[in-house]
């Protein structure tokens, strides 16, 4: 594992049944309880996944997901919904920079300092760097759902190159976490089906971070 490797959960998208029914709070409260310090486990930051829910109902199902996280030492990122991130108590914001273009500088200065920006970029080196100047706080690449793995080599390329922390998304597999980690990625990214979907979410997520040079 390369040193200072971290892991980003990823929660499936806000109305889906397992944010609402409890599904999400259960497994994460067990991911947690059994990393005691999550993030000198390599368990550092949670994302949650943008969703058709209005706000009142976003900022209820995601309260006490978000208080878990935080409680923890988790940096806990909301997708997309920039209006709800000082509302929701969220330690930060990701979008996709390709579709932000140009508006993503502005929407740096519009968050402030305070708060983490990340800048999804898919598999778009002109992206990233756009991103990277504008003052994200790291750029992503790949895609959130399991099975749209970054391309190691762009990631590598990143890494060797750039100063913003580089996340990879979108990994299925063990293989593909470990693959990702090895490129140099700074976080890899843990989509539900990873860990949320394990009958042992706990025993999963120690499984990936071993697959990936860590301590489990």
């Amino acid at each position: 594992m390369a040193d200072g490797l971290q892991f980003l959960l990823v929660s499936p998208p806000l109305d889906a049944a397992p944010c609402r029914d409890g599904g999400v709070l259960a497994a994460l409260t067990a991911v947690l309880q059994a990393h005691e310090d999550a993030p000198a486990a390599g368990l550092s930051a949670l994302l949650l996944r943008d969703s058709t829910l209005d706000d009142t109902a976003l900022l209820e199902t995601a309260a006490p997901i978000i208080h878990v996280g935080q409680d923890a030492g988790l940096a806990v990122l909301l997708e997309n919904r920039r209006e709800l991130v000082e509302a929701s108590g969220c330690d930060g914001l990701h979008v996709d920079a390709e579709a932000e273009g140009k508006a993503f500088a502005g929407l740096r200065r519009r968050l402030g300092d305070d708060r983490i920006l990340g800048a999804g970029c898919g598999s778009s080196r002109h992206a990233a760097m756009l991103a990277g100047e504008a003052g994200a706080d790291y750029v992503a690449f790949g895609g959130l759902e399991g099975g749209g793995a970054a391309d190691p080599a762009l990631v590598a390329w990143w890494a060797d190159c750039m100063t913003p922390p580089v996340v990879a998304l979108g990994a299925g597999t063990p293989e593909e976490v470990a693959a990702l980690a090895a490129a140099g990625a700074d976080f890899v990214a843990l989509a539900p089906a990873l860990w949320l979907e394990d009958a042992d979410p706990a025993g999963a997520v120690a499984g990936l971070i071993a697959a990936a040079g860590g301590k489990a």
